[in-house]
């Protein structure tokens, strides 16, 4: 069990990426389940989620997301973050519904 108290952030530049996009009441409930569950288990437990399969998983291929991991929170939204384990904190960088990591 995760003792620590993790904190989601959601940097400005996700923020504005959110207000442009489209979501579904559905997929924001979903985006909102996952930020409830990270802040109560912490990321390394997203896997373990019983209601939504999130399949959470490092991103490994492309240089510019070295460190960074990604949600599902839908067949092609992605939540993309990374965990500053320093401040224990969950920054997510990227909220996007077509699976794009430009």
């Amino acid at each position: 069990m995760d003792l620590k108290k993790w904190r989601v952030v959601v940097t400005s530049e996700c923020e504005a990426e959110i207000e442009r996009t489209v979501f579904s009441n559905e997929e924001r409930f979903i985006i909102a389940s996952w930020i409830r569950f990270v802040e109560v288990k912490g990321p390394y437990s997203l896997n373990d989620f019983e209601v939504f399969q999130f399949n959470d998983h490092e991103l490994t291929r492309q240089r510019k997301w070295n460190k960074h991991r990604s949600s599902s929170f839908s067949k092609a939204g992605r939540i993309i973050y990374r965990i500053d384990d320093d401040i224990i904190t969950v920054i997510v960088v990227r909220i996007t519904r077509n699976h794009n990591y430009s």
